[in-house]
């Protein structure tokens, strides 16, 4: 890849630099890929410094990089979460208030986006991409408007586990024109489990807010009836002890 991905902005400065699909903050070790050209049928486990690939010139590489810091923030309060639990579990002690974890939704949000970008890339996929309507969202001031953007696929009393688990699924739709189009992603990011939405022609994965993927290759069942939660505003987190119940952490997301 010799050019720039964002290079219809008409800001490129700065040679093309080495971008990682996803964020060393998030993920030291491997990822799990599927659905691409190179990954189409079955999963390719796939080292962070593989991945790497020359995709973006110097500023935008840069411009880029609060969203990674972000995640690596979200990825952090996840780790510090889950070790309170599980102090909790052995010890006891007593909770008044919830710890809170105050989290950047749009920031959040812009890191799916422009990381399903990355891996798209990577390989120099052929599915396109909707950049006039992309572009102003990662490096402007304008924001998706519901359903487009970052979904919370949960339901009532799910257990989110926060093992280090981290899948890529997209969403490729094809046209009329016989194209395929990049309309999003499927993520799942320690345990939490995320569904991005790009502009697309057409969106039918789900139906009355409800996940609609029952013959969505690549996905198990455990994703089917999800119930997707746009800019999710709070996720509570419940702990068993003794018989009682006990919520010790609520994780904040401002948008």
């Amino acid at each position: 890849m010799k050019n720039c991905w964002a290079k219809s902005l008409g800001d490129c400065k700065g040679p093309i630099t080495k971008e990682h699909p996803i964020s060393r903050t998030v993920i030291p070790g491997k990822v799990r890929v599927q659905g691409f050209s190179w990954c189409k049928n079955q999963p390719k486990e796939v080292g962070i410094s593989s991945l790497a690939s020359h995709m973006l010139c110097k500023k935008h590489n840069n411009d880029l990089s609060d969203f990674d810091n972000e995640i690596g923030h979200f990825v952090d309060e996840i780790e510090n979460l889950s070790k309170r639990l599980n102090d909790f579990k052995t010890h006891g002690y007593r909770i008044s208030t919830p710890v809170k974890h105050e989290i950047d939704g749009l920031k959040l949000e812009k890191w799916f986006c422009k990381t399903l970008i990355d891996i798209a890339y990577y390989k120099k996929e052929d599915a396109k991409i909707e950049f006039e309507k992309i572009l102003p969202v990662l490096f402007g001031n304008f924001n998706f408007r519901e359903p487009l953007g970052l979904h919370f696929a949960t339901t009532i009393g799910q257990n989110i586990s926060t093992k280090r688990i981290y899948d890529v699924l997209p969403i490729l739709n094809m046209r009329n024109d016989g194209v395929a189009e990049l309309a999003g992603g499927f993520f799942i990011i320690r345990g939490f489990r995320f569904i991005l939405l790009f502009p697309s022609s057409k969106s039918d994965i789900f139906v009355n807010g409800r996940l609609n993927i029952t013959k969505k290759r690549g996905l198990d069942k455990s994703w089917n009836g999800l119930q997707l939660k746009w800019h999710h505003k709070k996720l509570d987190w419940e702990v068993d002890r003794s018989g009682m119940r006990y919520l010790t952490d609520r994780i904040e997301f401002h948008w």
